[in-house]
């Protein structure tokens, strides 16, 4: 018995034109074979008819935060929420998300007292009991004491009662919270290689652990069979972090050509997080919930985008680095492709990392051909908002 679907265009294939009347032959979970024309099915098969649809593989959100969404009641949901509510929440997010077309999400780190949120949600996603895309979870992000991912903005006291589990300082430190997230079920870790925008400190976006601990994060991460990925905007994070041997880089704000091509030339993966950094920017110009400290960076962390998408030259490393590693592209139009450089199809979730392993969805040296081809991928959320579904969705990728 065979599932059978009927799509009036299918996108098969990244880089290649959409076919018209074709059908998807699925046998235990897997397509078996896509032929052309509508193939009557068997009496035990099971037909869906999308004839008058457009349908494309799943697509892949690389950069998300399912525990967490900013908003105007951010900060007290913080504390004022259980770590249950916090779940139901995720389950609402990941839910929405799917039915965005997304079939997989890499969640980058928890937020706030989200507890095991993460997992827990997961888990049920993966046993059937609430919907949702395939999540790949980092579980806390690994950051120094005042570093950014630990919360900060409260009483000390309160800040403390929602410490993360990936604080971590010195070499040792860090040893232990990489080999806590592992004991916790995290596929990936992922690191603060710098400052960040969201965080209620004036402290700026650059380096924010010493060498040793990028080495003592990464070495073990990889002992322990985990893919690394740093957070970071300030270059001079982004090099320790590429000295350190690091596998991905979020964000990359403040990426100079010395970056760039160390990227190139290792193989190191790159997602942009164009978006959030549009919508983060819009609060900073036109909301007053957001405080000083963090309307500042926002803006400061925005401004690289407009530059270099109206200075780079044709044929510059950046562009280089762009054609190669897709993500920017969303430098040329900002906004236009999905938030977070995500937007590949999940037909190559395998890519990178291994079966057992996380960080595998994202490949951006084929992100560029899956983005352009889903024509922005976040913006087909609801079609009926389609602006406000695209800034809510951004708002839980920061």
């Amino acid at each position: 018995m065979a599932t059978l679907v009927h799509a009036g265009m299918l996108l098969a294939m990244p880089g290649r034109e959409p076919q018209a009347k074709q059908t998807i032959a699925i046998d235990n979970g897997r397509v078996s074979a896509v032929t052309a024309g509508f193939t009557a099915p068997k009496a035990d098969d099971t037909l869906i008819d999308l004839s008058d649809r457009f349908v494309l593989p799943g697509l892949i959100d690389c950069h998300v935060h399912l525990t967490g969404e900013l908003g105007p009641h951010y900060k007290m949901d913080m504390v004022e929420e259980d770590p249950e509510a916090i779940a139901l929440h995720a389950a609402r997010h990941a839910r929405v998300t799917l039915e965005a077309g997304f079939t997989t999400v890499r969640d980058l780190g928890e937020i706030g007292g989200a507890g095991k949120a993460i997992f827990a949600l997961k888990a049920a996603v993966a046993k059937g009991y609430v919907p949702g895309p395939r999540i790949f979870a980092a579980g806390s992000i690994i950051s120094p004491t005042g570093g950014h991912g630990i919360t900060c903005g409260y009483r000390d006291d309160i800040n403390l009662l929602l410490d993360a589990s990936g604080r971590a300082d010195g070499a040792d430190g860090c040893r232990h919270a990489v080999r806590r997230q592992v004991s916790r079920g995290a596929d990936f870790i992922k690191f603060v290689a710098t400052g960040g925008v969201l965080t209620d400190t004036a402290t700026g976006t650059g380096q924010q652990f010493f060498d040793d601990e990028y080495a003592a994060i990464v070495s073990t991460a990889h002992m322990l069979g985990r893919k690394t990925t740093a957070h970071a905007h300030g270059a001079d994070g982004m090099k320790a972090a590429l000295k350190a041997g690091v596998d991905g880089i979020e964000h990359g704000t403040f990426m100079d050509g010395e970056v760039m091509e160390t990227m190139l030339k290792r193989g190191v993966f790159y997602v942009p997080t164009t978006l959030a950094g549009t919508t983060v920017a819009e609060y900073a110009r036109t909301a007053d919930f957001l405080p000083p400290a963090i309307r500042q960076k926002a803006l400061e962390s925005w401004a690289p985008y407009r530059r270099h998408a109206a200075q780079e030259p044709s044929g510059g490393v950046a562009h280089r680095l762009r054609h190669r590693h897709g993500g920017f592209a969303a430098w040329r139009e900002c906004a236009r492709i999905p938030a977070d450089g995500s937007g590949r199809h999940d037909a190559d979730a395998g890519d990178r990392g291994g079966d057992r392993h996380g960080g595998r969805t994202y490949r951006p040296v084929r992100q560029s051909r899956h983005a352009r081809a889903g024509q922005g991928g976040r913006s087909h959320r609801r079609r009926q908002k389609p602006a406000r579904r695209h800034q809510a969705i951004a708002r839980r990728a920061l």
